[in-house]
């Protein structure tokens, strides 16, 4: 009987092991999979349309007036997560319309010559900076291009990357309690260095260059690559709030408070 229960012993700590071990494979895959996003995404600078269909003209839904109108609103949403390609509710947040689709309607309202203004229908966290910016000069090439206003109306959320292709808007509308702001970059990453000891998962590492994984998650970070990483952030914020002061009515007494990264209510923020 003794024997027995020595058994069961030896069997449950090897489950035990077993468990631990099947655990931290899955936490260091998942954790070196949002490392390999972050690292791309640089987050919070953090029309459901296929990259196939941009080549052809975007079927305009009316809201109100006419259809025999000459003179048409363009109503182009920006909701959700932006990325160059649409996004599905999870891991990173709300969904998102593909920004690539927003420009593509972008150019289209452009050509229309019977298109008089566009108003974006924003209600966004942000995105990334790729994608930010790319629908940025997009606006630009708009503006540059047409006399045709721009307004951007914010839904709940105009924050980050959203507020960053909202600042050349001609104007700015907003719920009261809209929550805009958060003028700013973010860029994390994970170590489980000492969670992957305990369990006895080490760690071969085969690289052609000292930084090539500079967003390991199975060791510290030296002085040298946190230099190198805020130095990425530093130069992404210096980007942005260069936009935000060029396009929108700031006082250089307000510089601190709103670049602070901080969020505000659309009340707030006037």
């Amino acid at each position: 009987m003794e024997n027995k229960k020595v058994t069961e012993r030896k069997k449950k700590g090897s489950c035990f092991a077993w468990g631990a071990g099947c655990l931290a494979v899955f936490i260091l895959i998942t954790s070196l999979t949002l490392n390999g996003i972050l690292g791309l995404l640089f987050i919070s600078f953090n029309s459901g349309s296929s990259a196939t269909t941009f080549g052809s003209r975007f079927e305009e839904i009316y809201e109100s007036g006419g259809q025999k109108n000459d003179s048409k609103i363009a109503v182009i949403s920006i909701e959700g997560f932006m990325a160059h390609e649409a996004t599905q509710e999870g891991l990173l947040g709300s969904g998102g319309n593909s920004i690539e689709s927003v420009i593509a309607q972008l150019k289209q309202a452009e050509e229309d010559d019977s298109v008089k203004a566009v108003v974006f229908d924003v209600n966004s966290p942000g995105g990334t900076t790729s994608a930010a910016d790319s629908l940025y000069h997009s606006i630009i090439s708009f503006k540059e291009n047409t006399n045709k206003p721009i307004v951007a109306s914010f839904g709940e959320t105009a924050a980050s990357g959203a507020y960053y292709v909202s600042a050349p808007a001609d104007y700015i509308v907003a719920e009261p309690s809209s929550i805009v702001g958060s003028i700013g970059v973010i860029m994390t990453n994970f170590n489980i260095e000492g969670l992957l000891n305990k369990v006895g998962v080490e760690e071969n590492v085969f690289k052609s260059g000292e930084l090539k994984d500079i967003f390991s998650s199975t060791r510290e970070m030296s002085d040298e690559e946190k230099e190198i990483i805020q130095g990425i952030v530093d130069d992404s914020k210096t980007q942005f709030e260069g936009i935000v002061k060029e396009h929108r009515p700031i006082k250089p007494s307000s510089y601190n408070t709103i670049f602070d990264s901080r969020v505000f209510t659309a009340k707030q923020a006037l």
